[in-house]
């Protein structure tokens, strides 16, 4: 990709895998997130988490389990992904 990173060798990649992959991601609590949206396969997806000062991020989550606790979090995109961004009073 443009980035350099590789999808990695025996990796089947067909037309599909070119169009649009979805990062949607649901928010529990108060904060804004931003970066969600439609990659194509191979993208460096760079998600953000912000929320006033009486709230704290608590972390991003996919299927219930702590991916990151970094409220900037990068990662190539090599399929459609849920997440869940979670923030506490």
């Amino acid at each position: 990709n443009e980035y350099g990173d590789e999808i990695g060798t025996g990796t089947e990649v067909s037309e599909e895998d070119f169009n649009a992959l979805d990062v949607s991601v649901s928010v529990e609590g108060l904060g804004q997130i931003s970066g969600d949206g439609a990659y194509t396969i191979g993208d460096s997806v760079k998600l953000s988490a912000s929320c006033d000062e009486n709230n704290e991020f608590i972390g991003w989550y996919e299927n219930d389990e702590l991916v990151s606790t970094d409220e900037n979090y990068s990662f190539v995109i090599k399929e459609a992904v849920s997440l869940t961004a979670k923030f506490q009073a």
